[in-house]
């Protein structure tokens, strides 16, 4: 009774830090989260499942609007949609449910932590209280898991998966294969990354006894997969979208935005066998910074490290190990560009909850150790350090929190764009498309058709904006590296007439 009343404040305490994150983070303030919201809008107004805007051309659609999710999994915006009905329903409403995900990871962790002390017969019922409240205060996370993002379902489904797998290397059981199964589903229904989560399959490959799990899991998933592969088919003629797949061959990001560059093996290989080496490397390291950094605050380091020393050898943690090595190493070695840029920070949500856990046992540990060789009472220092590590979590969740709200990212961020919109509209431009840097969060703030900006020169600029009828381009100071001569000289180009500044941004008329 009294550990479902721990429970319960726990949810209910995290709901109202969250709830109170989406009170002071208004807009959605960045492309995913617009992108989400935005279509789960248009589903809501019954147009189905399409992009009102194009941002990015690898898929080379022939119009506007277009199917959605070429590029990205549809859960978020699944899960947005329902709340979207809701009369007067806004962004607020949107994340309702991403704030219900996001307070169940807490009470994931506790439990996990509580299996962990299970293997190395640790009774202090404060150590899954502290992995708990570690989640809470996740650092740079709690700005992202109350937006219309794949960070909460992602990586509660993940999380939750990982577990389940845990527990059935230790114990067989048919209704946990079958919830695993599902919970790797929904996980790939967030993320296209989330097939990795199959992988512990290979565990109970290897016994007889156990292979009837991994089909019952297998089952599950494709219950939950297997509808929308069938959508994928009738509508783009393949199971998954493939132009994800063209960023293995980015040899630079902006290359994600690049209009008719030639992305395949042939490309890559000409980079130069240095140039890839050289790339791998860096994102390796740019990927360890986000492990130090992020999952671990930088202070949780130590007491991961100890932790994980001493319950590696533990098999309900080895679906966690495959999953976190095999994640660095696709997002280093495959995904070498999107990766450090975010979508390893992304699907780094799913091991919170044991980086939480573990390292919650590793303080323990360090703790003990610490007290007999200080000779002081290790209760009396328990209770210093669980408060310490708590205060930290909370300092470095603030910083975050503080970041984002003066930053301007989120809630002027669109003032921009709103002010092109009423010029726009003054200069009776009512159904003339923009080229933009960021056009799912153009349109959420002007529900205008817009187009990304190609990562080209103005010639380029030119050939997209007559493929797609784009009238005007705005140009923000965050623009492609060829157009750099452009911004800094907006009377150079013929083609394009500046006719508006607004702040920073300069909104030029393209020329027939």
């Amino acid at each position: 009774m009294r550990r479902a009343w721990l429970l319960g404040v726990l949810f209910f305490s995290t709901a109202t830090f969250y709830l109170g994150v989406s009170i002071l983070l208004k807009e959605p303030g960045y492309m995913d989260a617009c992108y989400y919201f935005s279509v789960a809008e248009a589903m809501a107004e019954g147009k189905g499942l399409v992009e009102p805007f194009l941002w990015n051309y690898l898929d080379s659609p022939a119009s506007i609007p277009h199917p959605a999710f070429t590029y990205w999994m549809p859960l978020p915006s699944f899960l947005a949609w329902p709340f979207l009905k809701l009369p007067g329903a806004g962004y607020l409403a949107a994340r309702l449910p991403f704030v219900i995900l996001a307070s169940l990871l807490p009470i994931l962790s506790y439990r996990v932590a509580e299996v962990l002390q299970e293997k190395v017969s640790e009774k202090d019922k404060s150590i899954p209280i502290l992995a708990a409240l570690l989640t809470l205060f996740s650092g740079f996370y709690v700005v992202y898991w109350p937006s219309t993002d794949n960070f909460a379902p992602f990586a509660l489904a993940g999380a939750l998966c990982l577990f389940l797998w845990g527990r059935i290397i230790e114990e067989s059981s048919i209704p946990m294969a079958f919830l695993a199964g599902a919970a790797a589903g929904f996980a790939h229904l967030a993320r296209a990354d989330g097939f990795l989560l199959l992988l512990p399959l290979a565990f109970f490959l290897i016994t007889p006894q156990k292979r009837r799990l991994a089909l019952v899991s297998t089952i599950a998933y494709f219950l939950v997969m297997g509808p929308w592969l069938i959508r994928n088919v009738m509508v783009l003629g393949l199971p998954l979208p493939v132009s994800g797949a063209k960023t293995v061959f980015l040899t630079h990001y902006d290359d994600l935005f690049s209009y008719e560059k030639e992305l395949s093996w042939r490309s890559y290989l000409a980079w130069g066998l240095g140039a890839i080496i050289v790339s791998k490397l860096r994102a390796g390291w740019l990927n360890l910074q986000t492990i130090i950094a992020v999952f671990l605050m930088v202070f949780l380091t130590p007491p991961f490290l100890t932790g994980l020393r001493r319950l590696y050898r533990s098999p309900f943690l080895k679906p966690f190990i495959l999953y976190a090595v095999t994640l660095f190493l696709v997002m280093t070695f495959v995904f070498t560009y999107p990766g450090p840029r975010g979508s390893f920070f992304h699907s780094g949500g799913a091991l919170l909850p044991f980086t939480a856990a573990v390292s919650a046992l590793g303080l323990s540990t360090i703790n003990r150790a610490w007290a007999r060789k200080r000779g002081v009472n290790s209760e009396d220092l328990w209770r210093l350090n669980f408060v310490g590590a708590v205060f930290l979590a909370f300092i470095v969740s603030s910083f975050a929190l503080y970041r984002a709200t003066t930053s301007g990212q989120w809630d002027s961020g669109g003032e921009v764009y709103r002010s092109v919109e009423a010029w726009l509209r003054q200069s009776s431009s009512l159904e003339a498309t923009v080229m933009v840097v960021d056009p799912p969060c153009f349109y959420y703030h002007t529900k205008r058709t817009s187009i990304a900006i190609p990562n080209g020169d103005e010639e380029i600029v030119l050939r997209v904006a007559r493929r797609y009828s784009a009238s005007f381009l705005l140009l923000e100071p965050d623009h492609p590296r060829p157009l750099s001569r452009l911004y800094s000289e907006p009377y150079s180009y013929p083609g394009l007439e500046p006719v508006a500044f607004f702040g920073r941004a300069i909104l030029f008329r393209i020329k027939p």
